[in-house]
């Protein structure tokens, strides 16, 4: 019987990875030195300038005419959520919203450009309480991926509109489960 040699490095085949099929990863935004530009829960800014997030409410259609929506989470979370982002200056809202939902849970489709919702809520971060505010579009999955950037950091789940609507704790989303359901 012989040995097999493990090959040296430079002789392994290189497994080429193409960056330009990869969102960016963002840097980590630390929090500025000024809290009085924070929107931390009733503050001023807060009330008039929540952070923007954009998100997306993705669905996909079975040839027997149901729906699933797809709901995401934080494995130490838990509620679920659906994708959503901080806005980036150089995207759309719709653009940015359907890329955290490649992201977060490797769907791709057809988003709609104009928001279908908005809503406000509290986030937790580095132990402060800030307000965000986040303008919803539709996304109708029509590719999923087997990789993504954040496969191992989030759960998801594909789920009735009914069942969708029950475990969203926001009432704009659970509306929006509901007109999908009609």
């Amino acid at each position: 019987m012989k040995n097999s040699v493990m090959p040296r490095r430079s002789e392994r085949s290189k497994k080429r990875v193409r960056f330009d099929l990869w969102p960016s990863k963002r840097p980590r935004k630390t929090i500025p030195a000024d809290p009085s530009r924070l929107p931390l829960a009733g503050s001023r800014a807060a009330r008039f300038q929540p952070l923007l997030q954009s998100g997306v409410l993705a669905f996909r259609r079975f040839d027997d005419g149901e729906i699933a929506v797809l709901l995401v989470r934080k494995p130490r979370s838990k509620n679920w959520g659906i994708p959503k982002g901080n806005a980036e200056p150089q995207l759309s809202l719709a653009e940015n919203a359907a890329k955290e939902a490649f992201e977060e849970a490797g769907v791709r489709g057809r988003v709609d450009s104009h928001a279908v919702g908005k809503y406000r809520a509290v986030k937790r971060k580095h132990g402060l309480k800030l307000v965000i505010e986040v303008c919803v579009h539709l996304l109708e999955v029509t590719e999923t991926a087997k990789k993504w950037p954040e496969k191992g950091e989030r759960e998801i789940k594909w789920c009735s509109p009914q069942e969708a609507a029950i475990l969203l704790h926001e009432p704009l989303l659970a509306e929006l489960c509901d007109r999908l359901q009609r």
